[in-house]
């Protein structure tokens, strides 16, 4: 599969998440309207913000574990390249894992340094990190279309579960 299709599946991924994520705002909003009504607005601004921050929270975790679930995909794919004979040859095996280091040194560092950004950012950087990560595969693996769907579905999965 190439870079679209990839793009694609994130992107229903994360539209799924932002939709439940604002079923969920607003259902809160208009439980703390009806319960709230006589109190003043105040009161009831400051549920809202503390509503907000809570979901944030919340994706937030989720954005961190699914990052934990891309580091697993690429210990998965160092395995391939240094046991597994899945090399195209044996010329690409330091690039290769150079490329793989990079990308874990890049989430970690998402994890890390994201925690005040929007999902948009971290939507961005980790979409980033997929496509660099899609086409070192593609570069130095047998089987590398295998290999990239066989990565998709698992991420799909995992972060299907996240947000359950």
């Amino acid at each position: 599969m190439n870079e679209i299709t990839i793009a694609f599946l994130i992107s229903i991924a994360v539209a799924f998440a932002l939709y439940s994520q604002i079923q969920k705002l607003t259902q809160n909003i208009d439980a703390n309207e009806a319960n709230q009504n006589n109190q003043g607005s105040q009161t009831q601004k400051a549920k809202i913000l503390l509503t907000n921050a809570e979901i944030s929270d919340d994706q937030i975790a989720i954005y961190k574990s699914f990052c934990d679930e891309i580091d697993y995909q690429i210990r998965e794919l160092k395995q391939k390249a240094l046991y597994d004979d899945m090399l195209k040859s044996d010329d690409l095996k330091d690039e290769f894992l150079a490329e793989l280091s990079q990308a874990s040194r890049k989430l970690t560092f998402i994890q890390n340094m994201n925690s005040k950004k929007g999902i948009s950012e971290w939507e961005a950087e980790l979409f980033e990190i997929l496509n660099m990560i899609e086409k070192s595969v593609q570069n130095a693996l047998k089987n590398a279309d295998v290999i990239n769907d066989e990565i998709r579905s698992n991420l799909q999965a995992s972060f299907s579960k996240l947000k359950a």
